[in-house]
């Protein structure tokens, strides 16, 4: 017995003896005041800081997006105005190149008026005259009027060429003979012959 109260005396001597410090139990610094309270007002603060940036980021990001659109829009109202410059620039273009057919389609007129073959100037002769610039304009003018010239003189001097009639003015053929005539160049040959019996 002795040794079991022996062996319980060297256990509460061998057990270390933790006493509790004052700041583990209450916590207070020197002024008295608690610790705690300091810690939870500074995560509060803290805290509040951080929601006061993030609310502040919010914002801003919201501001992006919003400037983000507008640009967007921007684009695209530019982009619009771009293909309605583009099909202005075509217009203009077209309206510039049909002007300028209308001022070689006037000059082209003065020139065949001038070279006395006027008759000539219907519009597909005039189509076919006007070219995309002036210098091939008046090369094909002038093409033409010598062509047209040498044409009329060619056909003057045919009509002042004349021929005799073969026939006192008596037809040599009938009409019923000469529409028997099988070889189509010969009857009208005989036609032209024989006038007299058409008229």
């Amino acid at each position: 017995m002795e040794d079991n109260n022996l062996k319980n005396n060297q256990e509460q001597d061998v057990k270390p003896t933790v006493e509790p410090k004052d700041n583990d139990v209450n916590p207070k610094d020197d002024k008295g005041e608690s610790k705690t309270g300091d810690v939870v007002s500074k995560l509060k603060e803290r805290l509040n800081k951080k929601t006061a940036e993030n609310s502040s980021l919010a914002d801003q990001v919201a501001d992006l997006r919003a400037q983000l659109q507008e640009f967007t829009q921007q684009d695209k109202a530019n982009d619009e105005q771009a293909s309605e410059l583009d099909e202005a620039k075509k217009q203009l273009e077209a309206l510039q190149l049909e002007n300028q057919r209308i001022k070689a389609s006037r000059q082209v007129e003065k020139d065949l008026q001038d070279a006395g073959l006027l008759s000539y100037s219907s519009d597909g002769v005039l189509d076919m005259l006007v070219g995309d610039t002036d210098e091939v304009t008046t090369q094909r003018t002038m093409a033409f009027i010598k062509f047209a010239q040498a044409l009329e003189t060619g056909i003057r001097k045919e009509y002042h060429t004349g021929h005799t009639p073969r026939t006192s003015g008596k037809a040599s053929l009938t009409r019923d003979e000469i529409n028997k005539i099988a070889d189509p160049a010969k009857r009208l040959e005989a036609i032209k012959n024989n006038l007299s019996l058409y008229n």
